[in-house]
């Protein structure tokens, strides 16, 4: 079996590139780090705001931290909200995660997702338009090779057109 070269610009169109893990962008790659640690950094400054007088006073003392009742109330509720959007969240995907395994154990797996007689016009049109134009089945299938002549070959269209002219289109 021969195997296909292809160059590196072949694959390049073929496959997704992501300029960030490139050696030739670190500039970019650094100010990208950059610019999300600083986003990271603001959303948990707040709370690391909030947490340091409630779970060290000492420090928040000594840090000239004025501690107000508001800030304790706040660290509450937002960790109250936290705590329940997480179990929402959780519930939310497990149930989501459990009902796509059942659609696709008891649902897609046992249902056709085609019409079986749609199908069989398919392949009976395709064997005879194939056996019209390059011979019987027996014969193509213990050729090693064959040309094909040129008035043979395929128009881009020819087989969507075979089926919709046999009643089964695309």
């Amino acid at each position: 079996m021969d195997k296909k070269n292809i160059t590196r610009e072949e694959v390049a169109n073929q496959l997704i590139s992501d300029p960030f893990f490139e050696k030739k962008h670190v500039s970019m790659t650094l100010r990208q780090s950059f610019l999300t640690t600083l986003a990271w950094l603001g959303v948990f400054l707040p709370f690391v705001w909030l947490m340091l007088p409630f779970f060290l006073p000492q420090t928040a003392g000594q840090l000239h931290f004025r501690t107000y009742l508001e800030g304790f109330v706040t660290f509450d509720f937002l960790s109250l909200f936290l705590f329940f959007a997480f179990v929402l969240i959780t519930i939310v995907f497990i149930g989501l995660t459990l009902w796509n395994n059942y659609r696709f154990n008891y649902r897609l797996r046992k249902e056709p997702l085609y019409e079986p007689e749609v199908l069989a016009i398919r392949k009976r049109s395709l064997e005879s338009f194939y056996t019209e134009r390059f011979g019987q089945k027996e014969e193509r299938e213990s050729l090693r090779f064959y040309s094909v002549k040129e008035e043979q070959n395929l128009e881009t269209d020819s087989i969507q057109k075979l089926f919709h002219n046999e009643g089964a289109s695309l």
